[in-house]
């Protein structure tokens, strides 16, 4: 027991230490940067008071604290870990009820877009960190990108605006573009229009878009085909570009064509060419997908398309929760941890030739998706040994198990676990959710 609370305290020391060293650093920033750093600490040193009061000896007092830690903010959850077996039955208690009501809010706040307010005049550098601290949503700049372009000022003010509202003064005020293929998981990063040649955008022309929820729906590219030698083979493509605030990842996006509403600038109806649904895979580290949308070849004497309406099918993961299992050379096989409905379960280690194999066990509760719905997803969770500050992901990986709500999968490592502990992140409290979206004015060529 002693031993754990070393661990724990020396963990929250530690963080407090981090987000210190990281507000100095920002001493030099706008003063919006440095007050959001200087809240971040200020909201960690709250939540671990509150938690030290919920051990204490006054019943009123812990009633006080369970009180307050649930009407905080879902990022309490990143400092408010399942307490081990051997705390007291009222704190373990205590403690899973406040995080089950946090989980929740964590779910809502998923769903809904993020508000952005953004002072004009601010650097763009600075809008960056901005913008993260207020929706959680990272972005970078290319490494191609001159260094003045982060100094350029962002004239335009946004108040209450969406994430894509700031992006779009970010992106003009620095002439920059989405690069699709240069982040990872949770990280957006833009690029110089200049790198590798974009093409010239008509500029009479302005992409239709709209906005639903955490998505940002565009139609990207309009296409009508003439086979002159089988004329069922006619129609006209409409491509679907489709992208989300990177904070959150969906686990699959669909909808159905059967269900889409499309019309005219003459008031008529046309249906798709097929019906059913339309589903795209979803790469964690690209941060956009593209729908096609065929129909019949459209007349010549329709200009444009006055709307297209519909509704997106996603999959959203309500949280990204960390397992983290400590000293792995004396952890007994069968030790689990469970947050927002997924348990992951360690089954230990064992040598495999020059590598070591590391058995991790992950499933859901009845609330949560099935894993058989959507396999893809769940191989890319983050799998990693640290020891002191270094970090070891596995070389490779084997599926042995996998039934409904349940997998279980070795990782292979080049380094020893005896001497490491283990870090496995997964999405947890998935969710389904309908986004309703409609486009308009799409022209045709």
């Amino acid at each position: 027991m002693l031993q754990k609370n070393i661990i724990r305290f020396t963990a929250i020391y530690m963080a407090r230490i981090s987000l210190l060293a990281v507000i100095l650093a920002a001493a030099t920033l706008q003063p919006a940067v440095a007050k959001a750093q200087n809240e971040e600490l200020a909201f960690l040193n709250q939540v671990t008071d509150l938690l030290e009061q919920l051990r204490g000896d006054d019943i009123g007092q812990r009633d006080d604290a369970q009180a307050s830690l649930t009407r905080l903010s879902p990022d309490a959850l990143d400092f408010i870990d399942v307490p081990s077996d051997d705390a007291t039955t009222d704190y373990i208690q205590r403690v899973l009820q406040v995080r089950k009501a946090l989980e929740k809010k964590a779910v809502t706040r998923t769903l809904l877009a993020s508000v952005i307010n953004l002072e004009s005049g601010v650097l763009l550098k600075d809008a960056l960190l901005i913008i993260n601290a207020q929706s959680g949503n990272r972005i970078l700049l290319h490494q191609d990108t001159d260094p003045a372009t982060g100094e350029k000022i962002i004239e335009q003010s946004i108040s209450g605006g969406s994430f894509w509202d700031a992006l779009d003064a970010v992106t003009s005020a620095g002439d920059l573009e989405l690069d699709p293929y240069g982040g990872n998981a949770g990280t957006m990063v833009l690029r110089p229009k200049s790198v590798n040649a974009p093409a010239v955008r008509d500029a009479a022309i302005t992409p239709p878009s709209t906005t639903t929820g955490i998505l940002h729906l565009e139609v990207a590219r309009v296409t009508s085909t003439r086979n002159l030698l089988n004329p069922a083979l006619c129609f006209t493509n409409i491509e679907l570009l489709t992208r989300w605030e990177p904070r959150v990842t969906p686990i699959s996006i669909e909808f159905e064509t059967g269900q889409l509403e499309i019309v005219d600038d003459q008031g008529n109806n046309i249906p798709p060419r097929k019906t059913g649904k339309v589903s795209s895979v979803i790469q964690a580290e690209i941060p956009e997908t593209t729908f096609p949308v065929t129909l019949p070849l459209v007349s010549r004497e329709v200009s444009q398309l006055d709307k297209i309406r519909g509704t997106l099918q996603a999959v959203l993961p309500g949280r990204l929760e960390t397992f983290t299992f400590v000293g792995l050379e004396d952890l007994e096989s069968g030790v689990q941890q469970t947050k927002s409905g997924a348990t992951v379960i360690w089954h230990g280690y064992e040598t495999n030739e020059d590598l070591f194999a590391v058995t991790v066990e992950l499933s859901f509760d009845d609330e949560s998706n099935k894993l058989d719905s959507h396999l893809g997803w769940a191989y890319d969770n983050v799998v990693e040994l640290i020891r002191d500050d270094e970090r070891f992901e596995a070389v490779a990986s084997e599926t042995l198990m996998q039934k409904g709500q349940r997998m279980i999968v070795r990782y292979l490592f080049e380094e020893d676990p005896a001497v490491c502990n283990l870090v496995y992140k997964t999405p947890a409290a998935i969710v389904k959710v309908d986004l309703d979206f409609e486009l308009n004015n799409v022209p045709l060529p």
